[in-house]
């Protein structure tokens, strides 16, 4: 298969998974943002998230800014900055903040250390630092970092729990995006005695 087709269909027999922002920053204070579908829960005590990015080459800025500063940010996408999110995918030049170009708004969580921008228009964004790069066969690399901190809208908890709403959206492939709605909640299971 040629290359945009089968990057398609390999993408998609993993099935629906979270689109998400990557918010990084150059050592030269550039503003970076990008869309990647691989986020992924590692353990929560402690808490440890990873995301997969491509083998690194002339538009790896991410990948870059984040081994040069040690931090990142996450920020969930929803109905409302889908399009603007996508666009976070073309290759930009490196002095060109994505931010800028899509038309989203840089969010700087606020403590002394912290420089990589969040998503201001996301409902879900947190702060990682990083914890250790794993290089995958295919020359990918595993990121994986300690969640620092965490924002979210006060109308998407309940009771300690995140509840996610009908304007979220999740992603099949590289290019077809889903709204989400809930189904069923099932509690919590212990082998029976």
């Amino acid at each position: 298969m040629e290359s945009r087709p089968r990057a398609e269909l390999v993408n998609s027999l993993a099935g629906f998974k979270s689109p998400v922002l990557v918010g990084s920053v150059s050592d030269e204070g550039v503003h970076n943002l990008s869309i990647v579908s691989s986020l992924m829960h590692l353990g929560s005590s402690p808490a440890l998230m990873g995301i997969v990015l491509r083998p690194p080459g002339e538009y790896a800025h991410t990948f870059k800014n984040i081994k040069a500063t040690g931090q990142y940010t996450i920020s969930h996408i929803h109905n409302d900055i889908v399009k603007q999110s996508h666009r976070c995918s073309a290759k930009y030049p490196e002095h060109i903040s994505e931010f800028e170009a899509v038309g989203l708004t840089p969010n700087i969580y606020n403590a002394k250390h912290w420089k990589a921008p969040a998503v201001n228009e996301s409902y879900i964004r947190f702060g990682l630092i990083l914890n250790k790069i794993i290089e995958l066969p295919n020359k990918c690399n595993l990121m994986i970092g300690d969640v620092d901190w965490i924002e979210i809208n006060p109308r998407l908890m309940d009771q300690n729990r995140l509840k996610f709403d009908l304007n979220d959206i999740c992603i099949l492939g590289v290019y077809e995006y889903y709204k989400t709605s809930p189904h069923m909640r099932l509690g919590y299971e212990e082998y029976p005695h």
